[in-house]
């Protein structure tokens, strides 16, 4: 928790903070619903590890988090509106086709396309999500008790992502303090990511280890690929209907490429699970072959997302403008404010040592110097003066 802090996102701190109550919470109310007594462990000991981990915690990111609490009231962010906090939600249409493909609707900045924002996915690949739900079907009754609080991790998680789609977000918005300064709730899908791992592990051991069967997870690997296999033909066939426009047609082969790669990689895993549920192949064949079909899907679903021929980090790279600046020894700053973005980015000052007016690249900056800024009138005013520029980038 707290070197998570000192990472300095404190969006990730407070998701992990989050990870520690609802788990424990599950955990406390596991053990009470318990139907044997016997295993019934009390909250004490959960509710104590989890104040005792929340004290050390603290006490260790005290030098980060004193001056957030200061200063976090000061900046613009403080100001959010609720509209603001809620963009770059997960959209329902985007949850349900990113649980097996985070390609249906492109990948990237240039490829992707749909009504919503470009945001994090429920994606996991394929084995990770069957893995999962046979988790939860296979465990053993003590396994699945245990397994609660992670599903319900998940699906918080899950809920959470949505954003302006539920009324949840609104909710911890409303209960929760310094949540409301938060953007992109689908990054909550970091806690969906965690109990999902955990409850696959588990259908992992259960179909390699135990070799356990059900009819219910048999249904849905069943189902699952007759549904894969009618969206395969359908895009196939809309692939001939939209020849004659050049953007549909790239959008549907984007598409098409997505739902080829994850039915192939449903039916992978459908046929591994099917091998070791009847002793066809080993425990460490089967360990081998899960990780190499994940790999191989998560490799293809990704390996080349956002490549480019320029060099991203060449806009950094000014030497020559660098070194003419850095040539004047007089206190000065410079001002690079004029839609340079595709040319200097904002943190290049700091890295040469120079001071512009700008600052950094930070969501956090003091509120007063924003004021100010935007008050100032333009370039040719005495408020602008006082910021004392020397040189004007354009």
């Amino acid at each position: 928790l707290a070197i998570s802090t000192y990472a300095g996102h404190a969006q990730s701190t407070f998701y992990i903070g989050l990870a520690l109550v609802i788990y424990t919470a599950g955990r406390v109310a596991t053990d009470t619903l318990s139907a044997a007594r016997q295993q019934r462990q009390g909250w004490t000991f959960p509710v104590a590890s989890l104040v005792l981990t929340a004290v050390l915690g603290i006490l260790l990111a005290a030098p980060v988090l004193l001056p957030a609490a200061e200063l976090t009231v000061h900046t613009v962010r403080a100001e959010f509106t609720y509209q603001e906090t809620v963009a770059y939600s997960l959209a329902p249409v985007q949850m349900l086709a990113g649980f097996v493909t985070p390609g249906l609707f492109g990948r990237g900045p240039a490829l992707h396309w749909g009504l919503w924002e470009r945001v994090e996915l429920p994606y996991l690949g394929v084995p990770i999500l069957l893995f999962a739900v046979g988790g939860l079907l296979l465990a053993l009754p003590e396994q699945r008790r245990r397994l609660w609080p992670w599903s319900g991790l998940a699906l918080f998680g899950l809920v959470v992502a949505l954003g302006i789609y539920t009324v949840v977000h609104g909710w911890l918005t409303f209960l929760l303090p310094i949540f409301d300064q938060f953007r992109a709730p689908a990054r909550a899908l970091i806690l969906y990511a965690l109990g999902m791992c955990v409850m696959a592990a588990v259908g992992f051991d259960a179909i390699g280890v135990r070799i356990a069967r059900s009819s219910v997870l048999a249904a849905i690997l069943k189902g699952g690929a007759l549904v894969l296999g009618a969206a395969v033909v359908v895009i196939y066939a809309l692939l001939f209907v939209t020849q004659g426009d050049e953007t549909a047609f790239l959008r549907v082969s984007l598409a098409a490429l997505a739902l080829v790669v994850a039915a192939a990689s449903w039916l992978a895993t459908w046929a591994l699970i099917a091998a070791r549920q009847q002793r066809r192949v080993s425990l460490g064949v089967f360990a081998a072959l899960a990780v190499g079909i994940l790999f191989l899907e998560l490799a293809a679903a990704g390996a080349y997302t956002d490549i480019s021929e320029a060099d991203p980090a060449q806009s950094f790279d000014q030497p020559e403008i660098v070194d003419f600046l850095s040539a004047d020894a007089g206190l000065f700053r410079i001002d690079t404010r004029t839609n340079l973005e595709g040319l200097w980015q904002p943190d290049t000052a700091a890295l040469a040592g120079l001071q512009d007016v700008g600052g950094i690249a930070n969501p956090l900056g003091l509120r007063s110097f924003a004021d100010f800024w935007e008050s100032t009138g333009g370039r040719e005013t005495r408020r602008y003066d006082l910021l004392n520029v020397k040189y004007v980038l354009v």
